[in-house]
């Protein structure tokens, strides 16, 4: 992924979905988007690219003291499918993230 399409994607992000139930968003690492609760520990970590390899996403939940407590990788269609490395679409990586921030969140 570019320097732009990062920063686009995290544009899109910051304006769309910034806050969710208890959660805001935030740009921790190359390569690594989060979701950290507010007034609490948990963070809820992904990627925004897919594993060429086997057309994944990450998902990571931790508790806020380096436990881990739910991993998982999600599969998913690439945005256009003639391109490899095509990021995948900014909604369609959220409704894979929503149901952790659900399940995890306190409100």
């Amino acid at each position: 992924m570019t320097k732009k399409q990062t920063e686009d994607l995290i544009k899109m992000y910051e304006r769309h979905y910034k806050y969710y139930k208890g959660w805001v968003f935030s740009y921790e690492h190359p390569g690594i988007f989060m979701y950290h609760q507010m007034g609490g520990q948990m963070s809820v970590a992904f990627t925004p690219e897919y594993d060429v390899e086997d057309n994944t996403i990450s998902l990571q939940v931790d508790d806020g003291d380096g436990r881990v407590i739910f991993s998982d990788t999600v599969p998913f269609e690439p945005v256009r499918h003639d391109v490899i490395g095509t990021k995948v679409d900014p909604w369609f990586l959220f409704t894979q993230v929503r149901p952790l921030l659900e399940k995890y969140g306190t409100w």
